[in-house]
This record gives C-alpha cells, sequence and structure tokens, in this order.
C-alpha cells in the first residue's frame, strides 16, 4: 500500500494531534490528582520498586510524615553510604510505613545496616534481589511477615523458577519509555491500577488532622490490622525460605531472619504460648521456626518478644504497622545482638592471638 503526499502530511497531523492530546490530557491529571505516583507496576530487579529521587507525604488518621525515595529506588534513610556491613531485605515494617525515617529500627548509631526494605515485597522478590547482589558482603537480615508469603503467592505470575518474568509492554518500549509511561497519571488511570497507599504530592495531602490515640480506639475498635493468614499455603512458605537458604550457603552469606507479627499473632501468642492459633496456623512462622533450628540460625521471632503489655503502644490502631515505640524496642534488641556479635569476634581474635604467640 502506498500513501500520497497528502495522506503522509495527514498521518503526520494526526500523529502529532494524537501526541499532544495525550500531553495535555497527562497534565490535567497531574494538576487536579492529590496522589503520587511513587511505586514502580514493574522493574528489573524485583517486579516492584520505587521510582527514583521522588518526595511524597505519607498520610492517613495516625500519621503526616515525609518520605524521601534515593537515587537507588530505596527509602532515603540516614546510614551513611560506604559503612554498611549488612544488608536488610523487608516489606514496609522494614521500610518504617508511618514512621519518620530517624524511628525506623535499622537506624542507630554505628549499624552499619543499609536498608534495602520496600512496601509490598514478597520472598519471591527478596530471593530474587539476593541473586541479582554483585557484592553483597556476608551480613544479610531479611525481615518477612505474613503478608510476604500472600504477596508472592500474587506476584507468581512475575516468576518461573525464580526468574522474572518481563512483560511484554516493557520489552517493545524499552525501560526509559516504559518507566516515563508508568509514571503518568493517565497509563495508571487507563489500566485502572492507581497506586492505593496514601503517598501524596507535597502540599495536596488531606487537610484533616492526626488524629488522637483516644479518637482512634472509638472509630476503629474492630480494626482489620488484627487479622493475620492462615495456613493455606504450608510448601510454598517451606520451598522459599530454603531456597534461600540454600543461596546463602552457596555463597557463604550469613542469612539471619527477623519475624515480625500482626498484633493480634502477638497478643494470641502472649496469652496462649505454643497453642496459639498463630503457632497452629501461620505457615511462614511455622516453616522459620523449623529452619532456624535445624540450621542453627540468627533468628529474631518477634512474637515471643513484644511483651503483652506494651503492644498498643507498639502497634497503630488502625493500620498494621509498628509505631515509633515498636521500631525502637527492635532497635534496641538489634543493637544488643550487635554489641554481643562484636565482642564474640573480639574474644575470639585475642585468643587466635594467644594461640599463635603460644606456638
Amino acid at each position: 500500500m502506498q500513501f500520497t503526499h497528502s495522506s503522509r502530511i495527514k498521518l503526520i497531523f494526526f500523529a502529532i494531534y494524537f501526541l499532544l492530546s495525550i500531553f495535555f490530557i497527562e497534565v490535567l491529571f497531574s494538576l487536579f490528582s492529590p496522589r503520587e505516583i511513587i511505586t514502580r507496576t514493574f522493574s528489573e530487579n524485583g517486579i516492584t520498586g520505587f521510582f527514583p529521587e521522588k518526595i511524597a507525604i505519607l498520610s492517613s488518621e495516625e500519621f503526616r510524615i515525609p518520605i524521601q525515595i534515593n537515587s537507588e529506588g530505596y527509602r532515603k534513610l540516614t546510614g551513611q553510604p560506604g559503612t554498611y556491613h549488612t544488608l536488610l531485605f523487608g516489606d514496609s515494617y522494614g521500610f518504617g510505613f508511618g514512621v519518620e525515617e530517624k524511628f525506623v529500627f535499622s537506624e542507630y548509631p554505628n549499624s552499619g545496616i543499609q536498608n534495602l526494605s520496600h512496601v509490598n515485597n514478597s520472598l519471591s522478590a527478596i530471593y530474587f534481589k539476593l541473586t541479582q547482589l554483585k557484592n553483597p558482603g556476608k551480613n544479610i537480615w531479611i525481615q518477612v511477615s505474613d503478608r510476604d508469603l500472600q504477596n508472592h503467592i500474587q506476584n507468581r505470575k512475575f516468576i518461573q523458577n525464580f526468574q522474572i518474568q518481563t512483560p511484554f509492554l516493557y520489552s517493545f518500549l524499552g525501560k526509559q519509555v516504559f518507566d516515563t509511561l508508568d509514571n503518568s497519571e493517565f497509563y495508571r488511570y487507563l489500566r485502572d491500577s492507581k497506586d492505593i497507599l496514601p503517598f501524596f504530592k507535597p502540599g495536596k495531602e488531606p487537610h484533616s488532622g492526626v488524629l488522637s490515640k483516644k479518637e482512634l480506639e472509638i472509630l476503629h475498635s474492630n480494626s482489620l490490622q488484627n487479622q493475620f493468614l492462615a495456613n493455606e499455603f504450608p510448601e510454598e512458605s517451606e520451598e522459599y525460605l530454603n531456597k534461600i537458604h540454600f543461596f546463602g550457603k552457596e555463597r557463604n552469606l550469613q542469612i539471619s531472619w527477623i519475624y515480625i507479627p500482626s498484633k493480634k499473632a502477638a497478643i494470641s501468642f502472649q496469652k496462649e504460648g505454643k497453642d496459639s492459633k498463630i503457632c497452629r496456623e501461620s505457615s511462614i512462622l511455622n516453616s522459620m521456626e523449623a529452619l532456624c533450628r535445624k540450621n542453627r540460625m540468627r533468628c529474631l521471632l518477634l512474637h515471643r518478644k513484644f511483651p503483652l503489655e506494651r503492644l498498643e503502644d507498639y502497634y497503630f490502631i488502625k493500620d498494621p504497622h509498628l509505631t515509633p515505640e515498636g521500631h525502637q524496642f527492635i532497635k534496641e534488641i538489634l543493637q544488643k545482638k550487635n554489641e554481643n556479635s562484636n565482642q564474640s569476634k573480639s574474644k575470639f581474635k585475642k585468643t587466635g592471638n594467644r594461640k599463635n604467640l603460644r606456638n
């Protein structure tokens, strides 16, 4: 089929008109939408991720805090680059959802922890990210919750044999064009996948104030945050935990685990002990406990640690995440573990030096 000169001109004008229409629609969407698009729908290094160099306000009835994303696509925390000896992979608990940067449990003096946590993370994404590390170091902390297993089930369509399945549109358009499209309000509207997380553009967050604890208790006495996942996929959790463990052994990595339970799960265990529903039905917890016992790994299982009388202070009322007090509690435990580890290493070196002198 041959195009005449006039038909070519019409086609060019149509293309320009179409692109300009899309541009003006995007401008209108951006002007009137208070939401900040901060999460990708796909990234090569772990299914989803954050767009780099983003600033947003994370706002709800219980908190209103600024969120900064660094050039690598992770939350801009206070740790100093170049001083890390430990990597932390986690979900929204490790990310510090709802708390300021300085309160996140990985942030304490000389922690040496580089926090690579992401909202809506999953076990499959964590494993894939581990395989992509070029210089991972020898210490890895992996923070998980029951929600990670559910996110893994949702993300299975992207992963087969632990390999990311790249969407057609990403392959066809290329990374830069796809990211530009993915970062547009119009594209999210067409996909009906607008970010449901409460990230807002600075100055456009809701004007209603943060409610007091007493007000929240009245409004949300039956909050959904008290739920935890039942034992629907025990084989899935065991498979992925073992896969991560054996990968660590192959690479000579010291992998340690942090399990953060839901508020209801923590209350259940503290009141009922090993007979609690959480111990009977939490597939990821049961698999993790078995893995830790079998391989004598460092595991911080916080359903055993949280004191019952302080749980109301450690979790938000409506939101399922930890308050600054909850993060502080974990922070103190990690500091003690870090100090004990350093003391053990120091004693080992001294003992070794004495033996060498004797010989």
